[in-house]
């Protein structure tokens, strides 16, 4: 007893020492690894987020006052901040980013024209029967280049709006069919 007594001051520092070490490492590692996830993913201002929300937000009040019945018709875009902009703006797409996303659906929407991978689907550039087949109602672009051609890679056969508050497109599938048509 008198052995362990005469010592216990050096288990309590080895401890001490200990929990430092552990903390330090701790705190080094998420800041090299936050600073690796930030130049991997990126970082976005809120005014980049607000001023990307705010103006789509027009595009799809506008959608909303096309729509007098409460029919489930989907809503792509061709301008990207992220995989997830729809849940911002209350956007019921094809486009997403989810941890959930299996196999079957990547592969299906890939089959489609629909950039998929890994956990994620983008609508780049669609046609007339998969965006039809899909209830794609209405597609929200930047429109014509210089030259006149579409930027936005939509069908010509669908109808279009200009927004001037937004300075872009909304374009109307005359075809889209019905959820779960058959």
């Amino acid at each position: 007893l008198v052995c362990c007594c005469k010592h216990a001051s050096i288990p309590k520092t080895m401890a001490i020492l200990l929990v430092l070490t552990v903390s330090i490492e701790s705190m080094t590692a998420t800041f090299i690894n936050w600073g690796e996830q930030i130049s991997d993913v990126g970082w976005a201002s809120r005014k980049n987020y607000r001023s990307f929300v705010s103006r789509l937000d027009i595009a799809m009040k506008t959608i909303n006052e096309f729509e007098t019945e409460d029919d489930f018709y989907r809503v792509e875009k061709t301008l990207f901040r992220k995989a997830n902009d729809g849940l911002a703006l209350d956007m019921r797409g094809v486009s997403e980013f989810t941890s959930t996303f299996n196999k079957g659906s990547i592969v299906f929407l890939k089959k489609l024209g629909f950039v998929s991978r890994s956990q994620s689907s983008k609508y780049y550039q669609g046609n007339e029967v998969v965006d039809s087949i899909l209830g794609i109602k209405y597609v929200i672009g930047e429109g014509p280049n210089d030259k006149g051609e579409l930027k936005d890679n939509v069908s010509y056969y669908y109808d279009s709006t200009y927004i001037e508050d937004g300075n872009m497109y909304i374009y109307k599938n005359p075809y889209a069919l019905p959820l779960m048509y058959c």
